[in-house]
């Protein structure tokens, strides 16, 4: 079952979030200067800097159910791509992101991963780049998945014909209504001034806006954390809340 865990975040009158990033208490703090060491044994010639973000980088989450999103800076053009679960994570969601670290402090491209990571990040190795990224503020490049709702969402149901396995299902599920929701909750974020990546909250949030829709937004989150293998399900769930998202999707213009 679904538990209201999570943080809701209200912007200042002149629109400025604040930064969310703590340091890891107790043991999770241990798991994760564990995973560090098992990062520096992977020989990452100019590395710089080891982050966390999102809910690694919070202690006000279910360490159960919460998975861990490295980012890796480099002092090079050429970054190694990284893809193993460090010791101390095994059985956890686990994703490396790696970036030359001009390109990620300068270029346009990287503006809403700079905004998010100054909103939500922890250094846990190397430099500290907090004091070189903007002040988190609720505008556009705080958006992750309502702009690129074309890329994703367009072919969702070939992606899920694609899925040959179970496992291959359910990860597809959790992926794609952890963008639902989020997409839904990205469309009136701004307008609202309150801004959170976490699942109940977001849903919750929609789920006043729109009561009429309640039912669909809180399944989708259900599946955002428990997903399922049945394609039907994915499906159904998906499929009922296709006019929502659409018509939300039309926002964008206004935003």
């Amino acid at each position: 079952m679904l538990k209201p865990i999570g943080t809701m975040h209200h912007a200042d009158s002149n629109g400025f979030l604040p930064r969310t990033g703590v340091a890891p208490t107790s043991a999770h703090a241990t798991l994760l200067e564990q995973a560090v060491h098992d990062i520096l044994g992977q020989d990452l010639p100019k590395l710089t800097s080891i982050l966390v973000r999102g809910s690694a980088a919070r202690d006000d989450v279910d360490w159960v159910i919460a998975d861990y999103d490295f980012v890796l800076l480099f002092e090079q053009e050429n970054v190694p791509q990284v893809h193993f679960t460090p010791n101390s994570l095994q059985g956890k969601d686990v994703e490396f992101l790696c970036l030359p670290r001009t390109d990620f402090l300068s270029h346009p491209r990287y503006a809403s991963l700079r905004a998010f990571l100054s909103f939500c990040h922890w250094p846990i190795w190397g430099e500290d780049i907090a004091q070189l990224l903007p002040a988190p503020k609720l505008d556009a490049n705080m958006l992750a998945h309502l702009p690129r709702m074309g890329a994703w969402f367009d072919d969702w149901q070939a992606d899920l014909a694609s899925c040959e396995t179970s496992q291959s299902r359910k990860e597809f599920c959790q992926w794609m209504m952890k963008r639902i929701v989020r997409t839904l909750f990205e469309s009136v974020a701004v307008e609202h001034g309150v801004y959170s990546r976490d699942i109940y909250p977001c849903a919750r949030f929609c789920s006043d806006l729109w009561p009429e829709w309640e039912s669909r937004i809180m399944e989708a989150a259900e599946l955002a954390v428990f997903p399922t293998a049945d394609p039907a399900q994915i499906d159904r769930t998906t499929s009922c809340l296709k006019p929502l998202l659409m018509e939300r999707y039309n926002t964008l213009a206004c935003i």
